[in-house]
């Protein structure tokens, strides 16, 4: 008899386990702070506390918006947040139109407002730092550090901004080449004025530089120094002949290089040089010679 009651024993507590162990992997923890999504206000950012605070009730926590976040949001709109958010500083402002298809981490005081998408090939993390503001734009795969401006009808990809970088309206940026994807990395401050279009991949350009004119990096492994000068004044006629640059090329301090220039592969252009309008630099030479 006791044999026959630790066999029912058993078989209840093993029932007992598989309906536990059924119902336990049925729940879905995408930060696996232990609180399933059906009952985690921020899915994507892990909060342990129990009651997981949510200020404005909009559905988001705490952890995963701010006061100002929802200040313009519709619901298509905010399921699109739910979606991406990784993590949103506080007063940061994010406009109804701005829409997210990859993860996304905001730093504080961000204004993103009109029509921006954020994208990503690789579903790689965007990241936007510190008192950025971007209006109108459409990111692909950047990280942008604190006080970047990016502005209508830019289109920025696999790019690094540097602190204080400026896009102007129309501007491009694009980190891919032919063979390869790569990410250019701007320095602070640097400026890419309207409409210039800057590509490459694995390029890396110094602080407090101006693109004026479009160039165009043909190649990957290049070497931009500081205080560079693409291009002559807005006015000039002349000023989107595009700038050609190859391989592994190297662009030391205090150049200027007006529109129309190219420059082969492995060329080593010297501080300060100056290089006027049709400028051809050959193959694995220095400018200026000698």
């Amino acid at each position: 008899m006791n044999m026959i009651k630790r066999l029912l024993l058993i078989i209840v507590i093993s029932a007992i386990l598989t309906v536990t162990t059924s119902y336990a992997q049925s729940i879905v923890d995408t930060d696996r702070d232990g609180i399933g999504d059906e009952a985690d206000i921020c899915v994507r950012v892990r909060d342990f506390s129990t009651l997981q605070p949510d200020s404005n009730s909009d559905g988001l926590g705490d952890s995963c918006a701010s006061p100002l976040f929802n200040a313009n949001q519709n619901p298509e709109s905010l399921q699109n947040l739910r979606d991406f958010a990784l993590s949103i500083g506080p007063r940061t402002e994010i406009g109804g139109n701005v829409r997210f298809f990859a993860p996304f981490i905001i730093g504080e005081d961000v204004r993103i407002v009109g029509s921006t998408l954020f994208q990503a090939a690789d579903r790689r993390t965007n990241v936007i730092g510190n008192g950025v503001i971007i209006s109108g734009a459409r990111l692909q795969q950047v990280i942008l550090r604190s006080n970047v401006r990016v502005f209508s009808g830019a289109d920025v990809s696999y790019a690094i901004l540097g602190e204080g970088v400026v896009v102007q309206s129309g501007a491009r940026i694009d980190g891919r080449s032919i063979n390869r994807r790569g990410d250019i990395i701007l320095g602070a401050r640097t400026i890419v004025y309207k409409d210039a279009i800057v590509t490459g991949s694995d390029v890396v350009v110094g602080e407090d530089v101006l693109f004026r004119s479009s160039v165009n990096i043909q190649g990957s492994d290049v070497i931009i120094g500081n205080r560079v000068r693409f291009g002559s004044s807005n006015d000039d006629p002349n000023g989107n002949m595009t700038i050609r640059i190859s391989d592994d090329v190297t662009i030391e301090d205090d150049v200027t290089i007006q529109p129309g220039v190219t420059i082969g592969r492995g060329a080593y252009i010297k501080a300060g040089s100056f290089l006027p309008m049709g400028t051809v630099v050959q193959a694995n030479s220095s400018f200026p010679e000698g």
